[in-house]
């Protein structure tokens, strides 16, 4: 991998998003009335306003740089899905509603790659000492099930639990 290339074009990237302004709650209503009209523009130019807030997420699940730039791209791809399935009637601010797109699809990315978000790491350590004490006290290998109970009982959500369940098999 050639970091020099990724970093140059990364630098370019944000850069460029650098220049665009955020999204107000105006520009939110006047931009989905023009998307609405069929304004293919309007979608670019929301798209541009909350690019830096896809990098921003983005940002926050890179445990490896190299992957950076694909987070990106994955995260700009919530943002897309997220253009075609808004309402503004809903009430509530779009960035709010593309952040959970971003997420969603960011964390499909990471689970097909079988990487774990950086916050969960606390729940794989649970994971590791509840097996280490099982072993010790009981001879023998937790199962996924017990594993699962016991990190309920602990308080771990269980929508944690599932998020990387397929790292604590």
């Amino acid at each position: 991998m050639n970091y020099t290339v990724l970093n140059n074009n990364l630098n370019l990237y944000f850069k460029e998003i650098r220049n665009f302004s955020n999204l107000t709650r105006e520009d939110e209503v006047a931009l989905f009335d023009r998307i609405n009209q069929g304004d293919k523009y309007a979608e670019t130019e929301l798209f541009n306003k909350v690019a830096k807030l896809a990098v921003a997420v983005a940002k926050t699940y890179t445990g490896k740089p190299e992957l950076l730039e694909d987070i990106i791209q994955v995260a700009n791809m919530g943002i897309l899905t997220a253009i075609r399935k808004y309402d503004v009637a809903l009430g509530y601010r779009f960035s709010s509603y593309a952040y959970w797109w971003m997420k969603a699809y960011i964390n499909t990315f990471l689970n097909n790659m079988e990487m774990v978000h950086p916050s969960n790491t606390q729940v794989l350590d649970k994971a590791k000492k509840i097996r280490e004490a099982f072993l010790k006290t009981n001879h023998r290998v937790i199962s996924e099930c017990e594993l699962l109970d016991r990190l309920e009982e602990m308080g771990v959500l269980v929508s944690d639990v599932n998020a990387i369940t397929t790292v604590l098999v």
